[in-house]
């Protein structure tokens, strides 16, 4: 029996991201880089109405610092996003946690809510 070419390829192109999804591939809540302070505030509030729907998620904010950034103006700044957090919407500072991911070629910052006995996932 001959199947037809686009059964073949799109059976291809099926197991390519069936591979490619179990990879290790994360999918992020949210990321990003490069943003204004009202820009990541967006993000920021965003991330805490998905907190506030759901009070047994705990909030990760995972960062990974750049080539050409301090450690300590990154990590400053991860640790303002905590308190914003906690003080505007009055999440629980035990609720979120602050994850270092290691050295990238930019700054990126990755807000992550996971359940209680979910382990922060790696990439």
């Amino acid at each position: 029996m001959k199947l037809p070419i686009r059964w073949i390829l799109v059976t291809g192109l099926l197991i390519i991201l069936v591979t490619h999804a179990s990879m290790g591939q994360v999918r992020w809540f949210d990321q990003y880089s490069h943003v204004t302070d009202a820009q990541e505030k967006l993000h920021l509030n965003d991330f805490a109405y998905y907190l506030i729907k759901d009070s047994d998620l705990l909030g990760y904010i995972a960062f990974r610092i750049g080539n050409k950034d301090k450690m300590s103006v990154v990590k400053k700044r991860a640790e303002h996003n905590k308190r914003y957090l906690v003080q505007k919407f009055k999440i629980s500072p035990e609720r979120i946690r602050l994850v270092f991911l290691g050295r990238s070629d930019n700054t990126i910052f990755i807000l992550q809510p996971l359940e209680r006995d979910k382990p922060f996932p790696t990439e």
